[in-house]
């Protein structure tokens, strides 16, 4: 068993490339330069063979694709696009969710393991990162949103949000209760690209996410 990131190297860095030169470049609260978020680093023990079949299966195909995204370049998302970003950001979601628990059950990660498909209600979103220069406040858990949304019993998710870059990725998996939606989503500040849409997308979205935006990205209501 190896010590692996959740996240792949070239995306750390090229991450943490953007910030420099990013737009957004701002001063926070207490004074401190803001330009970008640092990614995050969480790492997870890993057999070889996971580790070796994750970088053929998901990461090295999804490089072409994923980095313009996260420099926020113009570009026309194909639906083979999408399905590369979907199940690279689950793989990614799932290996955080070793680290953060509660993770799914065993039987979910076996079957990703056969099919490399996201497992069934997963939802994954896409935004664009505008915030000039505020760092969002966030938290990957549930909220309820609004009057009258608390369901009659316990709902249990998956959730998973993060900023790379320009690229705002937000990814739930329901394991039990009724479908939920974020803010964000609702306000159309998020395209959803799983389930696959097997349409083109134009990128970057007309309506940018502030850290307001990012915040609402967030919070999860019942769909």
């Amino acid at each position: 068993m190896n010590i692996e990131d959740v996240l792949p190297q070239w995306v750390r860095r090229h991450a943490t490339s953007v910030a420099p030169g990013a737009a957004f470049t701002g001063t926070l609260a207490s004074g401190a330069p803001f330009n970008a978020p640092v990614p995050f680093k969480i790492t997870v023990r890993m057999g070889q063979p996971c580790n070796t079949w994750m970088g053929e299966r998901f990461e090295a195909p999804v490089k072409p694709v994923l980095l313009p995204l996260l420099d926020g370049v113009a570009q026309r998302l194909t639906w083979a696009d999408q399905e590369l970003i979907g199940r690279w950001v689950t793989k990614t979601a799932l290996m955080n969710a070793l680290a953060h628990p509660p993770h799914p059950d065993l039987a979910v990660y076996q079957a990703f393991r056969r099919s490399g498909n996201p497992p069934p209600g997963s939802r994954v979103l896409l935004g664009i990162y505008s915030s000039p220069g505020v760092l969002p406040k966030t938290r990957q858990g549930f909220r309820y949103a609004g009057p009258g949304t608390a369901p009659p019993g316990t709902l249990e998710f998956l959730p998973f949000n993060a900023i790379l870059g320009q690229l705002v990725i937000v990814f739930c998996l329901p394991m039990q209760g009724p479908p939920v939606r974020t803010v964000a989503e609702a306000e159309s500040a998020l395209i959803g690209i799983w389930p696959p849409t097997r349409l083109p997308i134009t990128w970057p979205p007309s309506i940018g996410l502030d850290a307001a935006g990012v915040e609402a990205a967030s919070l999860w209501e019942l769909a």
